[in-house]
C-alpha cells in the first residue's frame, strides 16, 4: 500500500477556480495546492486518490450520484492504492455510501469528515456520532476535517492593512510574506455579531444563533457607550463563502471581539478562523472538540448564555488581556491551521516526520519557472509586442505561451481562456500545457490588454488575483509587467483607437459621443477632458500598475529606452531574462511612426465631413475614400486648412508628460534620452501639427478640395459599372 504519499489524483473534484464550492476551495484544493508535500497527479497510477463523497448538494438523485462516484473511483483504482473520501456536508451523515460497491470494500480507505456531532441545543455541546460502518470498513476512526484559515482572505487583509498604511508593533512572518501583527492592530468597533437579528421572528426562535444575537444586541443597548455591533456585512452564503467581500474582511479587522455560535444541528463555524485570521479575540459557544490546540481562556474564550454578558464585558475592558488571548489564537492559526496543514493531517496522518521529509527527498513536487503577465495597458505597442510572441520569439529562452487549436493565445481569447479557468472549466488542452511547463520548469509568458482598466476595476476584481495565485501556485514566482508610453504620443494613439472604433460608420454623428466614441476630431476631443486629460492617462497606466502591484511583483517598461522600440525593450529587460530573443531584436531595423498616422486620421476627417456635406456619395466606403487621398493627395495635406489646440492646452499636454515621466523614471528622466529627447519630440510632433485636426469648413470652401472630392466621386461610380 502506498501508506505515505505525496501525489494525489482527484475524482470529482474540479482544480481550478470556484466552481467546485466554497469548502473545496479553500480547503482541499488550496491545501494541496499549497502544500510542501502534495502535489496533484495528472494519472491515477501509483497515486492516492482523493474523492468528493458530499452529494446531496450537487445533484437531486443521491443514488444516483453516489453511483457515479463510485463508478469512477473504480475505474481509477488499481491495486496498491489508498483511497481518501471526505465530505463537508454540514450535517454529521456521509450522504454517499461508495463502500458499498463490492470493489470499493475491499480498497484502503480513510474517510474524512467535517461536521461529526448530533444533539446540539440549549449552548451544550451534543454528542459524537457512531461511525461504526465507516470505521470497520476503513480500519480505523473517521478522520476529523475541520474548517481552516482562508488564504484567499489572509491575502485580502495584506492588501488592506498595507492599503491604509497600517501601523502596528512588530509584523510576523507567514508563507505569504510579511503580515503586521494583527492583534496588535487599534479597532474602533468593541464587540461584533455577524448575523442579522429581527426583533419580531428571532425572538420566537430556539436556535442558539439567535438567542446569541439577541443577547450581544441586549448588551449593546444597556451599555450605549461601546461600539458593539450586530449584522452581516457584505455578502452571505454561498457568494460569500466563495469570493472575497473587503466589507468583511474589514469588519473583522476593526472588531476587537468577534462573538460566533454554532448551528443547532452541528459543530463547526467558518467564522471561527476567519476571525482568529484577522487577529480579534474569538468568543465561541461550547463544542465537544475545539480546534487542536485551542484551550478556553487561553488562546480562545468558550462562553455560555449566562456568563456572555460577564466575558464579553471584561475583554472589551482589559484590552491587554484581550490582545493576549487574541494573539495567541492568532499565531494558532497561521501556523498550524492553514488549508495545507489540513490536507497533511488527513492525508499523510500516520506518516512520522522522517516518512514525510523522505518522501519529499524522493518525489520532489514538479514546479515551474517564473510566470510573466504583460498587461498592456493599451496603445504602448501591446499588439507589436504579442505578434512577437506568436512566432515563438521567446523560446529559445526557455519560455512557453499557453496556445489553443488556433495558435498562441494573446489577449481578448486569452482573457477568455483565463476566465474558464477562474469558472473551474479549464480546457484539457490548457490544463496539459501546465502540467508540462512544471514538469519542465518552463517559464510561461502571457499578455493581454484585458487587464488594464479598460474594463473596471470592479469587473476584474480581487477574484482574478486569486485565479492567478491559484492557477500558478506552483511556479516560481509571478511578475506583472505594465509599459510606459509619454503621455503627448499615448493620448493622440488613444484617439485614434477609439475613433478607429467607428471606421465603419459614417458622419461624426456615428462617432461623436457614445460609449466607444470620440468627439468629431482631436481639438474637440482635447478640450473635451480638459483638465481631466490627465486622469484619462492615469485610468489606463497609473491605476493598472497600482492595482497589480499591491498583489504581485510589478515591473515598469519603459517604452522610450534603447531605440525607442517596445518589443525590443519588452524582450531585454531583466525580468525577463531572455538573452536570445533579446540580441534577436537588436539585430532588427526598428521602424520610426510612420508619418502616414497621422495622415490618414487628417484624412478621415476630411471624408467625414465631406460626407457630412453630402459631397460623397453614400456608396463610397470610408476606407476607399481614404485609399484615393492616399493615392492621389501624398504629402499634400500639410496645406490643408488646420485648427490647433489653444496654447494653454499645449503647455498642459507637455508639462503632464514631463511629471509623469520623471516620477516613475526619475534616472531616465535625467538623461539626454529623458527629458531632451521627450521635449525634441514633442516640438517635431508640435511643427508637424500632430496635434491639430481640419478646419473642414476652411477646407469645404477651397476649389481644390472640392474638386478632389468630385473626382472620388466619379471614379468610385466608374469601379462600381
Amino acid at each position: 500500500n502506498i501508506s505515505c504519499c505525496s501525489s494525489v489524483y482527484p475524482i470529482n473534484i474540479p482544480l481550478a477556480g470556484s466552481g467546485c464550492g466554497a469548502y473545496t476551495t479553500h480547503i482541499i484544493v488550496d491545501g494541496i495546492n499549497q502544500s510542501k508535500f502534495l502535489h496533484w497527479s495528472d494519472s491515477p497510477n501509483q497515486a492516492c486518490l482523493l474523492a468528493d463523497i458530499n452529494i446531496k448538494r450537487k445533484l437531486k438523485n443521491t443514488d444516483t450520484a453516489c453511483t457515479d462516484v463510485s463508478n469512477k473511483i473504480i475505474k481509477a483504482h488499481s491495486a496498491g492504492q489508498k483511497l481518501f473520501l471526505f465530505s463537508y456536508h454540514d450535517r454529521p451523515n456521509f450522504t454517499c455510501d461508495p463502500f458499498r460497491s463490492e470493489s470499493i470494500d475491499r480498497m484502503d480507505i480513510q474517510y474524512g469528515k467535517r461536521s461529526m456531532t448530533v444533539g446540539r441545543g440549549d449552548f451544550q455541546p451534543g454528542r459524537m456520532v457512531n461511525y461504526s460502518n465507516y470505521e470497520m470498513h476503513s480500519r480505523g476512526p473517521v478522520f476529523w476535517l475541520p474548517f481552516s484559515v482562508r488564504t484567499d482572505q489572509v491575502l485580502e487583509m495584506m492588501r488592506l492593512t498595507k492599503e491604509n498604511n497600517a501601523t502596528t508593533a512588530g509584523t510576523f512572518s507567514i508563507r505569504e510574506g510579511e503580515l503586521p501583527y494583527l492583534p496588535r492592530l487599534p479597532r474602533e468597533i468593541d464587540g461584533r455579531v455577524f448575523r442579522n437579528y429581527n426583533n419580531d421572528s428571532d425572538k420566537k426562535q430556539t436556535s442558539m444563533r439567535a438567542q446569541m444575537a439577541g443577547k450581544v444586541l441586549e448588551i449593546a443597548q444597556a451599555h450605549p457607550s461601546l461600539n458593539i455591533r450586530v449584522g452581516t456585512v457584505g455578502s452571505t452564503r454561498v457568494t460569500g463563502r466563495t469570493t472575497i467581500q473587503p466589507d468583511y474582511v474589514k469588519g473583522l479587522l476593526s472588531a476587537k471581539v468577534v462573538v460566533l455560535c454554532q448551528p443547532n444541528g452541528w459543530e463547526g463555524h467558518y467564522r471561527f478562523f476567519e476571525a482568529m485570521a484577522a487577529g480579534a479575540l474569538v468568543m465561541t459557544d461550547p463544542s465537544i472538540h475545539l480546534p487542536s490546540g485551542y484551550v478556553d481562556g487561553v488562546n480562545v474564550v468558550v462562553y455560555s448564555i449566562s456568563d456572555l454578558e460577564q466575558k464579553l464585558l471584561y475583554y472589551i475592558e482589559h484590552d491587554e488581556k484581550r490582545i493576549e488571548v487574541a494573539s495567541k489564537g492568532w499565531e494558532l492559526a497561521m501556523t498550524k491551521h492553514r488549508s495545507w496543514n489540513r490536507m497533511e493531517d488527513f492525508i499523510l496522518n500516520g506518516c512520522n516526520d522522517s516518512q514525510v521529509h523522505s518522501e519529499k527527498k524522493s518525489q520532489q513536487r514538479p514546479k515551474g519557472g517564473k510566470v510573466i503577465f504583460h498587461v498592456g495597458p493599451h496603445k504602448t505597442g501591446s499588439t507589436a509586442i504579442q505578434s512577437s510572441l506568436k512566432q515563438g520569439s521567446l523560446v529559445a529562452d526557455n519560455y512557453v505561451s499557453l496556445e489553443s487549436r488556433g495558435g498562441v493565445l494573446v489577449d481578448i481569447p486569452l482573457f477568455n481562456t483565463l476566465t474558464q479557468c477562474l469558472n473551474g472549466k479549464c480546457p484539457v488542452e490548457i490544463q496539459h500545457q501546465l502540467q508540462k511547463a512544471r514538469n519542465n520548469s518552463l517559464n510561461i509568458v502571457l499578455s493581454s490588454e484585458q487587464f488594464d482598466s479598460n474594463r473596471p476595476v470592479e469587473q476584474i476584481g480581487r477574484t482574478w488575483y486569486m485565479m492567478l495565485e491559484s492557477l500558478f501556485h506552483d511556479f516560481e514566482s509571478i511578475h506583472v509587467v505594465v509599459v510606459y508610453r509619454r503621455f503627448f504620443e499615448w493620448i493622440l494613439s488613444y484617439y485614434a483607437q477609439r475613433r478607429r472604433c467607428g471606421w465603419n460608420k459614417w458622419s461624426s454623428s456615428s462617432l461623436g459621443r457614445g460609449p466607444r466614441g470620440v468627439n468629431t476630431n482631436f481639438v474637440t476631443f482635447l478640450a473635451s477632458i480638459g483638465a481631466r486629460g490627465f486622469y484619462v492617462f492615469d485610468k489606463y497606466f497609473v491605476s493598472t500598475y497600482e492595482k497589480f502591484s499591491g498583489h504581485f511583483n510589478t515591473t515598469l517598461i519603459n517604452i522610450h529606452a534603447e531605440r525607442g522600440d517596445a518589443v525590443e525593450n519588452f524582450f531585454c529587460h531583466p525580468v525577463l531574462d531572455a538573452p536570445s530573443a533579446c540580441l534577436a531584436r537588436r539585430e532588427q531595423s526598428v521602424e520610426e511612426v510612420h508619418a502616414s498616422f497621422y495622415q490618414v486620421l487628417l484624412i478621415d476627417e476630411i471624408v467625414i465631413a465631406a460626407y457630412d456635406e453630402s459631397l460623397i456619395d453614400a456608396s463610397i466606403t470610408r476606407s476607399e475614400a481614404r485609399d484615393f487621398f492616399l493615392s492621389t493627395v501624398g504629402g499634400s495635406t500639410q496645406d490643408l486648412p488646420m485648427v490647433c489646440p489653444p496654447e494653454e492646452e499645449i503647455q498642459a499636454l507637455l508639462q503632464l508628460s514631463m511629471q509623469a515621466e520623471q516620477k516613475y523614471f526619475p534616472s531616465f528622466y535625467d538623461t539626454p534620452q529623458g527629458k531632451e529627447t521627450l521635449m525634441q519630440k514633442f516640438e517635431t510632433m508640435l511643427s508637424n501639427r500632430n496635434f491639430c485636426s481640419l478646419d473642414s469648413t476652411a477646407m469645404l470652401a477651397d476649389s481644390r478640395w472640392k474638386n478632389a472630392l468630385l473626382e472620388l466621386n466619379r471614379s468610385a461610380r466608374e469601379r462600381r459599372k
